[in-house]
């Protein structure tokens, strides 16, 4: 079994209870969610945001709420998350190249080609590489931004991607775009591990899900319930 890269034990929040999850490299994991401010609880929680009121929330073998500050913020760079984070006033390359370069993660040839090189698995590349980088984030469809989102893990080829609420509240043709993305995301690094945050029960909709074929499913309950697991 591959070496973990995030757990929680016993985690409890304003908004979730989580008693145990854990995800290894190479493993795909599915939260559902009651709300979108579940969701956002949660992944805060994960990605060391915000602490729960209570419970250990480990990221890459290390606790993260033992950490100062700028040792949580240089551990998230292994990280990638998926649901926002586009600086509004960078254009969509600036979006996807400097996070990379800030934290000298590769060299601006290595971005590059690795940003062509997953461009080429969407279907109309050249819009996106003659218009789209060129664009500002606000200018952009919902699907269009969740895509950059997954091109930005594309050049950082981090060990965990959180993507939150990636494939909701969209039609089954871009949904499956996004899939196709992941899936090729996950050929290319097998040893990454993929944490899904998705609204609403797993069986409301979203079968294109089951191609990634995720390790586990948990619903997460409110704070004073408990979570239960399915296999």
């Amino acid at each position: 079994m591959n070496a973990l890269v995030t757990q929680m034990q016993n985690v409890r929040s304003e908004q979730f209870q989580c008693a145990k999850l854990r995800l290894h490299g190479g493993e795909v994991g599915v939260v559902c969610v009651k709300s979108l401010e579940q969701g956002m609880a949660f992944v805060d929680a994960m990605m060391g945001l915000k602490a729960p009121m209570e419970g250990r929330v480990e990221l890459l073998g290390t606790p993260l709420y033992e950490l100062p500050e700028s040792a949580r913020l240089s551990l998230l760079a292994r990280t990638c998350h998926v649901g926002g984070g586009l600086v509004s006033n960078l254009k969509v390359w600036e979006n996807l190249a400097l996070p990379a370069l800030f934290h000298d993660l590769i060299s601006a040839e290595e971005v590059e080609r690795r940003l062509v090189t997953a461009i080429e698995q969407i279907q109309n590349k050249d819009e996106w590489l003659q218009n789209r980088l060129k664009a500002l984030p606000d200018t952009l469809s919902t699907y269009s931004r969740r895509m950059v989102g997954l091109l930005r893990c594309a050049i950082q080829r981090p060990q965990l991607i959180v993507a939150e609420f990636l494939l909701d509240d969209l039609e089954e043709g871009p949904v499956d775009k996004l899939v196709k993305m992941l899936v090729w995301l996950k050929s290319q690094a097998p040893d990454m591990a993929l944490l899904m945050v998705h609204l609403g029960p797993i069986d409301a909709g979203h079968l294109a899900l089951q191609n990634l074929e995720a390790t586990w499913i948990i619903e997460l309950e409110e704070h004073h319930h408990a979570v239960s697991e399915k296999h």
